[in-house]
């Protein structure tokens, strides 16, 4: 279709127009309104325009006032779930603490995204690059699903599964998953990625493939993809990266841009808690910090 300039657009208009044409605009504290005719308004319909304006503006001011109100209360939400988030990841003591934090991060962001399957973070991934591994924390709301190792945390109400993975080969999956899956270099950063849903169980094909999960724990993630994900046509994956690793997400809606925004003050704060945690956890030395038994089922995990 040909686009128009301004000039041409406005020759046709007043082509059109009937004569004479008279303009009208009425203004209000959000905006006017605006409308043309082949005559001139008489005094009294000025009026009535003018009361009809007045009582829209103070409607659109009455909206205004309600708006504010709702985005203060929501600040207030978020503010308490960050600082429940904050408080538990401050508390941790030992690597063994991590997975509370977990199922805190999911309880508090699912509770915070209501209009999404599943917005709420769900993973916490610790990147160890030297060690070319990562270390997830991985939440499901089943709390009776299978436990793929005696590691593995349950809760009243969720489970969360400790999954330690080859980095390069999570990120031979796809491009996407090639940046998405590492840390950052400073402030958190938000990536997500748009796939159809019979793409995510490629994916999770591609993970058996490569050895990453056993066909039987695949089966699993299947199923619980088959739970949150059957009315979507395609999901959203966003990745909250941050100093030491990644916070995971999926949802069958798009982000927002106060979502995004939201979830990267929450990876800020994470990440400042992670940091005193290994500073009062100075004598492990790994990225990664887990007690040398831990680590060395990884090793075998992962490697033979």
């Amino acid at each position: 279709m040909q686009v128009q300039s301004p000039e041409k657009w406005l020759e046709t208009v007043l082509k059109s127009s009937p004569v004479p044409y008279y303009q009208y605009g009425f203004y209000f504290s959000g905006g006017f309104f605006d409308f043309g005719m082949n005559r001139e308004l008489s005094v009294e319909e000025v009026e009535v325009v003018l009361r009809v304006t007045a009582t829209f503006d103070f409607a659109y001011k009455r909206f205004l006032d309600l708006q504010q109100k709702e985005q203060r209360a929501r600040e207030a939400e978020v503010e308490a779930a960050i600082e429940r988030i904050r408080s538990q990841a401050l508390a941790m003591e030992t690597s063994e603490d991590l997975p509370s934090v977990a199922a805190t991060l999911y309880r508090e962001t699912t509770t915070l995204y209501k209009s999404g399957t599943e917005v709420g973070i769900s993973v916490i991934g610790i990147v160890n690059e030297e060690q070319d591994l990562v270390t997830q924390q991985t939440v499901l709301p089943e709390a009776g699903s299978t436990r793929w190792s005696d590691d593995d945390y349950i809760c009243d109400d969720v489970h969360v599964q400790i999954e330690p993975f080859k980095l390069s080969k999570l990120r031979s999956i796809d491009a996407y998953w090639k940046k998405a899956y590492r840390a950052s270099d400073g402030d958190a950063v938000f990536l997500s990625h748009s796939y159809k849903v019979d793409q995510t169980y490629q994916i999770v094909q591609k993970m058996v493939k490569l050895g990453l999960w056993t066909q039987k724990q695949s089966e699993e993630v299947e199923a619980h993809f088959n739970t949150v994900l059957d009315r979507a046509d395609t999901v959203e994956m966003g990745h909250v990266q941050f100093k030491h690793g990644y916070l995971w997400t999926l949802t069958d809606v798009p982000y927002t841009d106060s979502q995004i925004e939201e979830l990267k003050r929450i990876g800020d704060v994470f990440a400042f808690a992670y940091d005193r945690f290994l500073e009062l956890d100075a004598h492990i030395l790994l990225l990664i910090p887990f007690s040398q038994t831990h680590f060395a089922k990884i090793q075998i995990l992962q490697y033979l």
